[in-house]
């Protein structure tokens, strides 16, 4: 069972969950993530990373309630659809890379260096890479991987792409179906085999402790 599996059945659902009204189900889900923070470690920098996450959670839901988002989903313009979903995962990704600082960081002092060193975009002390000029290699690598997030499909794409790949070839040809059927079951397996191999590879190279043995 899964930490999300948990609180919600366990800890969510229990309280009330979305029966009791929105007021109601926003203490809910400040709960929750209160309590999954603190899971995390007895430190305020996580009780803080969870709490803020409920607020962004809390702020979805709202948003969700009012006309304005139907009416941007909804809207004739592809553009103005397209602007809307691009927006909100720019904020998505925004929220959740800037609270994975407080979630690394061992005290408020890190907190606020990183927070100087993603304003100002340059760093504080000894550079990360030594005899490397962070400052020409850094803003490629972020356009890289900024492009890379938004272009390449993630994993949820590809799972319903290969669903209706699938159910496509059934209708059109069995014998095709059944090989997407399978390719389909051994993707996720394959991948994870490749992931592991690497990391099982890289034991004794990399310096960095597992995260949870501070738990």
């Amino acid at each position: 069972m899964t930490l999300s599996s948990f609180f919600r059945n366990y800890v969510y659902i229990p309280l009330g969950g979305s029966r009791k009204g929105v007021p109601a189900q926003v203490v809910f889900v400040l709960v929750v993530f209160f309590l999954t923070g603190l899971w995390h470690g007895a430190s305020w920098t996580f009780v803080v990373w969870g709490l803020l996450h409920g607020v962004l959670v809390v702020i979805n839901h709202l948003w969700a309630l009012t006309p304005w988002r139907h009416f941007l989903l909804a809207n004739e313009s592809p553009a103005v659809r397209r602007a809307y979903r691009f927006v909100c995962w720019m904020l998505t990704m925004t929220a959740v890379a800037s609270l994975w600082v407080l979630f690394r960081a061992d005290s408020w002092a890190t907190v606020v260096k990183f927070g100087q060193a993603i304003v100002e975009f340059r760093f504080r002390g000894p550079h990360p890479i030594p005899d490397m000029n962070i400052y020409y290699v850094l803003p490629p690598t972020i356009l890289l991987l900024f492009l890379c997030c938004w272009c390449l499909p993630n994993s949820l794409e590809i799972v319903r792409w290969l669903r209706k790949l699938s159910q496509s070839a059934k209708k059109s040809n069995p014998d095709s179906g059944e090989l997407v059927t399978f390719f389909r079951k051994m993707a996720f397996p394959a991948v994870a085999a490749f992931c592991l191999y690497f990391a099982v590879s890289s034991i004794g190279h990399a310096r960095s402790e597992f995260l949870y043995f501070n738990f």
